[in-house]
């Protein structure tokens, strides 16, 4: 049966937070123990510029405390991916504004005496939030 209350953080994550239960317990000799490599893994190669950009950056730091191993290289790829899709909606936001004229729509053009004559604006034209700016919010809440 399993025991009420909070699952037991790994040992690694307790020694990077501190505190003064830290040093008192004795480590989890049970603990299961993920493979660690020497070196900083590479950058997949499907993962954009931005991303691997990232991926350097953040591999480098969770390797250098311990916490990068081989079942967390998926889990940093999806999120340097994320990140690059959000650096790109934000400089794209920059060049375009929040703000963009929504499109006219119209009804159908006809012919009339041989000429060709666009309907009338049914609505359109309008100052509306650029839908960059949804798209950026919810990759910020991932």
């Amino acid at each position: 049966m399993p025991k009420p209350g909070t699952k037991p953080l790994p040992t690694k994550i307790k020694e990077l937070r501190g505190g003064k239960n830290t040093y008192h317990r004795k480590p989890n000799k049970k603990e299961p123990q993920p493979e660690t490599s020497d070196k900083v893994p590479k950058a997949p190669a499907y993962l954009s510029k931005v991303a691997q950009a990232e991926w350097r950056r953040m591999a480098k730091e969770l390797h250098g405390v311990g916490l990068l191993t081989k079942v967390d290289i998926v889990a940093l790829a999806a999120y340097c991916e994320c990140f690059a899709n959000w650096v790109d909606i934000t400089v794209k936001l920059q060049r375009t504004g929040l703000y963009i004229k929504s499109p006219i729509k119209r009804d159908k053009s006809r012919m009339v005496d041989g000429k060709m004559v666009e309907g009338k604006i049914l609505s359109g034209g309008n100052i509306v939030q650029s839908p960059l700016w949804a798209i950026k919010n919810r990759a910020e809440l991932e």
